[in-house]
């Protein structure tokens, strides 16, 4: 039986991820770099890592290279790849981005689960993309389409999965309006100067319920920002053992910030 999980930025992070992911998908392979980089399954092409890592960002790398093989030798072909962070605390969204629900309302979570009294505070969380090849032609070219999937109306919001009582509903994530992430470029010491790396840094808001008690409000009506769905999978983010996001991502560099 499945675990109840609203209120968890877990489900945030995972339901980012897994649209990026979508996004990822649409990128082309206009180099030999990127022809590789889509040759590779997806947890070879994109790393959760936790906090931000723009800092840390040779670290990471060094990790990332030795960290898959047997010899512990750095191994290159790997690029190009993507990481992404998230910031360690989330925020309460500006008043102007919508109101936050702060008094009970009642709310249906699916067709046939009845009304719960619920409070959908309005948040908002950093969240950092980095982008890495052996040249500017693949990196840009990875950020460009990642941009053309993000900047198209319908992907400015996403859906974030919830569970609870038995029930499987969502909110949703979505893109300040006007969306346009802090570009910039890494640097990295000499010796690695074949490098190109891009890192964008942004903000998302999003809902996460808050149910209170766990029997059935009285008031029979419905609200809004809440819509049943089929049970769904989350495409192997979930490790069962380590409770983390497919725990083979990041073995090598730690906790990812869960």
């Amino acid at each position: 039986m499945a675990e109840n999980n609203v209120g968890r930025m877990r489900q945030v992070k995972i339901a980012f991820i897994e649209h990026l992911l979508k996004g990822m998908e649409e990128i082309q392979p206009i180099t030999q770099q990127l022809s590789r980089f889509k040759a590779r399954e997806y947890t070879k092409r994109l790393r959760a890592v936790p906090s931000r890592m723009v800092d840390d960002v040779t670290k990471m790398l060094e990790s990332f290279w030795t960290g898959s093989n047997a010899n512990n030798q750095a191994i290159d072909a790997e690029l190009p790849v993507m990481f992404i962070a998230f910031g360690k605390n989330d925020r309460p969204a500006p008043e102007s981005r919508g109101q936050p629900y702060v008094v009970n309302e009642v709310m249906q979570l699916a067709n046939d689960s009845g009304h719960y009294d619920v409070k959908l505070p309005h948040r908002e969380y950093d969240v950092q993309i980095v982008f890495v090849a052996h040249e500017h032609e693949s990196a840009m070219a990875m950020m460009d389409y990642v941009s053309m999937y993000f900047n198209r109306y319908d992907n400015h919001r996403w859906p974030i999965q919830w569970h609870y009582d038995g029930h499987d509903f969502q909110t949703y994530g979505m893109f300040d309006d006007g969306f346009e992430p802090e570009a910039m470029s890494i640097d990295l010491p000499v010796e690695r100067s074949n490098i190109c790396i891009f890192s964008w840094n942004f903000s998302i808001s999003f809902m996460k319920p808050f149910i209170q008690g766990g029997t059935e409000a009285l008031i029979d009506t419905v609200g809004m920002q809440i819509t049943p769905v089929q049970k769904s999978t989350l495409f192997g983010f979930t490790d069962e053992d380590t409770d983390n996001p497919n725990g083979n991502w990041n073995a090598d560099i730690g906790d990812w910030n869960p």
